[in-house]
């Protein structure tokens, strides 16, 4: 008779877990997967925004000042743009500049007829016309080129997770207003 009860107390002890409460089971360390995530890939161009950050107020005015005083692609340099657009109107003004040398050169030459005359005063006046819209663009440029920069930067840095929040206090018409700045 003991023999039975053995094998009942056996048998019992096996089949009860199996009407249990189901226990959650946790995998062990080496069978963790962790949910997938996407990785962030940028580019050269993203990254070197990224590193340059933002442009200032400061830098914007004196850089389009400089754009409207100097030209020369040197208000975009001012702000850390020159290799973005400011190498264009580089190249630009100083085609202009050869092309009034060439016009100065043409007009004032020794054997000068009236034919030649009036190719050097219309190569003056293309490079007048070229370095004015040249000017007028580049300031353009120089004004409006940051704020664009700025929010390729914000757009950067909410991407990656890198956005600043930054609290300030700016006087209204009436008191202060406190707010959070991202």
């Amino acid at each position: 008779m003991t023999a039975r009860w053995i094998v009942i107390t056996v048998a019992l002890g096996v089949s009860l877990p199996a009407f249990a409460d189901p226990v959650p089971m946790i995998p062990p360390p080496y069978e963790y997967r962790p949910p997938s995530v996407t990785p962030l890939v940028l580019d050269d161009d993203d990254r070197s925004v990224l590193e340059q950050g933002e442009i200032s107020n400061g830098q914007t005015i004196v850089g389009g000042v400089a754009a409207i005083l100097v030209g020369f692609g040197i208000g975009q340099s001012i702000e850390g743009r020159w290799l973005e657009r400011g190498w264009m109107f580089t190249v630009v003004d100083t085609g202009a500049v050869a092309l009034e040398a060439a016009g100065v050169i043409e007009v004032f030459s020794r054997g000068c007829n009236h034919a030649c005359e009036n190719r050097g005063l219309t190569m003056l006046g293309t490079a007048a016309a070229i370095e004015l819209g040249s000017r007028i663009l580049q300031t353009w440029d120089a004004f409006t080129g940051p704020e664009a920069h700025n929010r390729r930067v914000h757009e950067l840095r909410a991407r990656t997770g890198l956005t600043r929040i930054v609290p300030y206090v700016s006087p209204t018409g009436v008191g202060l207003g406190i707010g959070l700045q991202m």
